[in-house]
């Protein structure tokens, strides 16, 4: 997909990633009305901001794959537990495979560590 470097551009982006304006403000580590002003287009994204983006989009999308593709394969009749990490970019793509699986039907579970019961006995346990 191609992105517009643009304020429409970088919410499309933003959308896609599945990624709040915090949490991409995290991962780019930069503050939060910086994401703003670019959403807005009251500042020009810079270059590498723009590159960084993209490639984290890139990534998210081959993660998330990778981890819906394993999960279908081994998802039984008790479903999938999606753990929730601690670290933002980790948690844009915990999000996004547990929407996928839901969006295919699977009974999915989603929590965060330490110390959780992975839910349905049997549920096939994502990490990412």
């Amino acid at each position: 997909m191609d992105f517009t470097r643009d304020g429409a551009g970088f919410r499309a982006l933003r959308a896609v990633i599945g990624a709040s304006s915090s949490d991409m403000a995290c991962v780019l580590r930069v503050q939060e009305r910086a994401i703003t002003r670019w959403d807005n287009g009251t500042n020009t994204i810079p270059a590498g901001v723009w590159s960084e983006s993209l490639a984290i989009a890139d990534a998210a999308g081959e993660r998330v794959r990778r981890a819906v593709s394993d999960a279908l394969a081994h998802a039984g009749a008790a479903g999938v537990r999606v753990v929730m990490p601690a670290a933002a970019g980790d948690r844009i793509i915990a999000a996004r495979v547990a929407s996928a699986l839901d969006c295919a039907g699977v009974p999915v579970i989603v929590g965060s560590e330490p110390g959780e019961p992975d839910g349905e006995p049997g549920a096939y346990v994502v990490r990412v």
